[in-house]
């Protein structure tokens, strides 16, 4: 895995830990980090969103492979902050969730 900025590129099915640390106006304990991705920014429903709590501007997002076995393609994805008074606030743009193509699959242990 590897991020530049805030473009992420991942291989297909592959699992990853990211640690978040918010700056600027740090948000309260309770608040709610909603993580989304979209094949187009146009679309309607995420292809995937996941809650994390962020405690003392900080959260872990976790992508399993089931967030990684896309095709391989430029998706799109953002963060939006969820606050406890019912504010909404967007910390970044949406940037590049590329999925790699991979030469190996994981759930095969077939020898040819």
């Amino acid at each position: 895995m590897r991020i530049h900025d805030l473009d992420l590129l991942i291989p297909r099915g592959d699992t990853a830990s990211i640690d978040v640390e918010l700056s600027g106006d740090i948000p309260e304990d309770g608040t709610i980090a909603l993580v989304s991705m979209k094949h187009h920014l146009s679309d309607k429903n995420p292809l995937w969103s996941k809650e994390y709590p962020v405690v003392d501007g900080k959260f872990t997002i976790e992508l399993s492979t089931d967030d990684t076995d896309y095709p391989p393609n430029t998706y799109k994805w953002d963060i939006r902050l969820l606050y406890s008074n019912g504010e909404v606030h967007t910390p970044m743009a949406p940037a590049n969730f590329e999925i790699g193509d991979v030469v190996g699959d994981a759930e095969s242990d077939e020898e040819d």
